[in-house]
């Protein structure tokens, strides 16, 4: 189950750079044509080429990278960070094997483990994009502690080639300044939802102006 999407975006200088968070359930059309397309409905109907495929179209942006990422992966990725604090604003419950646990709202030092379970879960007591909140504050804390930890043993110097794959290019992300900002969204009126997915139409002037900032290039 998609559950958070995240672009990564290099300064030009090839060190540090921004994270954009983008809500699971995204309509990849904008609120154009008839239909809704969710982008975690575009990964389980059309599987990873669908889904990058409507990811470039939603952001004008075509990736030189993309990978799924799991709990486990994620908790490799944000492992060097060391202690991640973020400022949850809504309370998050977690699996921990076959054990549940609540991360309270408020500020939290949380590990790589945790920071992944909250992008990972799911909830059952209502639309998907009322966890986005939670999300959102777990990829600024990423960000944010990407830029406290700066230059970091393996990370690239700058005017390096395009990294070859995902963990060379968040040596390289990880290794300076590194922003964050997520896209606005609203709950599409029932009449602009034909079929009554669960979804969010993010604003075309909103994504133009903020993917722009965030990848100029």
């Amino acid at each position: 189950v998609l559950t958070s999407v995240a672009l990564l975006a290099l300064d030009p200088s090839g060190i540090g750079g921004s994270v954009l968070s983008i809500a699971a359930t995204a309509d990849s059309t904008l609120d154009l044509g008839d239909d809704r397309l969710p982008l975690n409905e575009t990964l389980a109907t059309q599987g990873p080429d669908g889904f990058r495929l409507q990811a470039e179209a939603l952001t004008s942006v075509s990736f030189d990278l993309a990978e799924l990422a799991d709990a486990e992966r994620l908790t490799e990725i944000f492992t060097p960070l060391g202690t991640i604090v973020v400022d949850l604003p809504q309370d998050v419950t977690i699996e921990s094997g076959e054990d549940e646990t609540v991360v309270p709202a408020g500020s939290s030092d949380l590990d790589a483990t945790t920071a992944a379970a909250i992008l990972t879960a799911t909830s059952d007591d209502g639309p998907d994009h009322l966890l986005e909140p939670a999300r959102d504050a777990v990829w600024a804390g990423v960000a944010a502690r990407a830029g406290e930890v700066g230059a970091t043993e393996t990370a690239g110097e700058a005017g390096d080639v395009q990294p070859a794959d995902l963990d060379a290019f968040v040596d390289q992300l990880f290794g300076g300044d590194v922003g964050w900002r997520n896209l606005r969204y609203a709950v599409p009126a029932p009449e602009r939802n034909p079929r009554g997915v669960d979804v969010v139409v993010p604003g075309r002037a909103e994504v133009l102006l903020v993917v722009g900032q965030v990848a100029p290039a």
